[in-house]
């Protein structure tokens, strides 16, 4: 049993679909992934989601239907490890996403594995470059391949096959 499964009693450890609506609303408040937002700061996910517009009774549904807003918040640090990453170069304008993005990461169905895969990957990105380097060399010893992300092409996919 996952970590995920037994954590949050989620099915088969996969995350739960979320809002798109929501998610996007909530992105574009954040300013897409606004390094400015300190990782060592909590802010509450319903203070976000006020501010981003969403009505209390959206905020409410979403705390109970979407997994206490775990969840979404799962889900949106995947997305800012793909949009970091360059992963979704190709579907950003400017400093707009695609609507495309937001349904494929709302219901992208992915796992603990895949979500730390993902974080990792952002992690490894913003080390400097000798930790990151050692990283590196570590994670292929131990038989990963980080220049060919799982998640980055099995969301791709995904995206590509919802349109």
């Amino acid at each position: 049993m996952s970590d995920f499964e037994d954590r949050f009693k989620w099915e088969g450890g996969r995350v739960p679909s979320v809002n798109a609506e929501h998610l996007a609303a909530t992105w574009k408040f954040m300013g897409e992934a606004d390094e400015g937002v300190s990782s060592t700061r909590t802010t509450g996910v319903g203070i976000v989601l006020a501010r981003a517009g969403l009505s209390a009774q959206e905020i409410e549904v979403l705390g109970t239907a979407e997994s206490g807003g775990s969840a979404f918040v799962i889900r949106s640090l995947v997305l800012q490890s793909l949009l970091q990453r360059g992963v979704l170069h190709q579907y950003a304008n400017g400093s707009e996403l695609d609507e495309r993005v937001f349904r494929a990461v709302a219901s992208f169905p992915f796992t603990e594995e895949e979500f730390g895969e993902a974080t990792m990957l952002l992690h490894l990105k913003k080390l400097p470059p000798e930790k990151s380097a050692q990283l590196r060399s570590s994670l292929i010893a131990e038989g990963y391949n980080p220049e060919e992300p799982k998640v980055d092409s099995e969301f791709l996919e995904w995206m590509r096959a919802q349109q």
